[in-house]
């Protein structure tokens, strides 16, 4: 039998995870107007305190009527209620929109991009949207794909765009990248070609260093990790994953497989890697293979099932450990299935999840 200590973490194998509702409560106008009102053309105005608060409320109700919804537009007006009480429907809101119109947006494309980003209604639509769309429109001739920039990059209006893009399109050009994965890379990941080129050099030399090559399908996906982060902090992990017994080659392999391992903590990636290490039954190879077992938890997730495993071998019911995509892939369901439900007696009390969660459910709800 297994003791009460170990049974807890066991159960922990199948953590409940809930969902937390946050309600957003908005007073939008120096004098709040009631939401029925600034959200529906069909309600009779209230008397309004001032002038701003009858020309926000009219820039509202021109949003809606272009297809943002009710929660969009109550974060525009949280956001920039203070400004657009100042601002010019017709001179400053509607031109933006407009240029939005023309290159082809959707009425809920726009709504998007707008929600992400408020500010851009305070830009001008001359001198910084049109120029903006314009230089993304040249490089990609797919409004699709313009849209997906802009929505992912909500500030991507306040800045100079050709200016700032242009000197870090050419250094990448000037390694080895080719347009059409540079293109992907700001599909992708546009902050990343949108920081200044001194950092994003330093990303180059810190992904080139390790040996990535330009060619590479992951590059762009190394390039984007390497910019994340300072360089203390890649250098700890690199001296990390050196201090644990990994070579250059090994560091590599991880690396390329999947770039986001390197967005984990030092310290959390040192403890996965001794944990595993210390069962005697995976290697260095096992991890550089299944380096995603270092994005998992530890205590909730890996501890657990690496004690299961220790426990099966020392009764003598399995000759030989499982892969290590078993200990971190596998779903609570089929890991239960696997090693615990086999065997009711070694390890009464732990329930397979769905039984769990209903038992939990009908208590919850007699």
């Amino acid at each position: 039998m297994i003791s009460a200590q170990w049974r807890k973490s066991l159960f922990s194998l199948f953590p409940n995870k809930t969902a937390s509702i946050s309600i957003l409560s908005v007073s939008h106008l120096s004098t709040p107007l009631p939401l029925n009102f600034l959200f529906s053309t069909d309600a009779k105005p209230p008397p309004y305190e001032n002038a701003s608060d009858k020309n926000c409320h009219s820039i509202a109700l021109f949003l809606k009527e272009n297809g943002f919804s009710d929660t969009q537009l109550e974060k525009v007006m949280k956001v920039k209620q203070r400004q657009l009480s100042n601002a010019s429907l017709e001179k400053s809101i509607k031109p933006k929109l407009d240029v939005f119109r023309d290159f082809g947006f959707s009425n809920a494309q726009i709504a998007k991009i707008i929600t992400r980003d408020p500010t851009i209604l305070c830009y001008s639509a001359s001198r910084r949207v049109y120029p903006s769309l314009r230089f993304l429109w040249d490089l990609f001739g797919d409004i699709n794909r313009v849209a997906k920039v802009v929505v992912k990059t909500g500030w991507f209006f306040s800045t100079d765009v050709k200016k700032n893009l242009l000197p870090n399109i050419e250094l990448l050009k000037s390694h080895g990248l080719s347009m059409e994965r540079i293109l992907l890379l700001l599909s992708f990941f546009p902050r990343t070609l949108l920081t200044t080129t001194e950092r994003l050099k330093r990303g180059v030399d810190k992904v080139e260093g390790l040996g990535v090559d330009a060619s590479s399908k992951m590059y762009i996906y190394c390039l984007w990790a390497a910019v994340s982060m300072s360089t203390e902090v890649w250098d700890s992990k690199i001296q990390t994953f050196m201090s644990l017994g990994f070579t250059k080659d090994d560091i590599l392999k991880t690396f390329t497989s999947i770039p986001i391992v390197f967005t984990v903590s030092a310290a959390k990636i040192k403890r996965i890697v001794e944990a595993i290490l210390a069962t005697d039954r995976y290697t260095i190879s096992s991890i550089t293979t299944h380096p995603s077992v270092l994005c998992f938890s530890l205590e909730k997730r890996l501890k657990p099932r690496l004690r299961i495993l220790q426990i099966l071998e020392a009764e003598k019911l399995i000759k030989k450990w499982p892969n290590l995509t078993a200990v971190y892939a596998y779903t609570d369901h089929r890991f239960h299935g696997c090693f615990i439900g086999p065997y009711p007696k070694l390890f009464s009390g732990i329930n397979p999840p769905s039984s769990r969660r209903k038992k939990e459910n009908s208590q919850k709800n007699p």
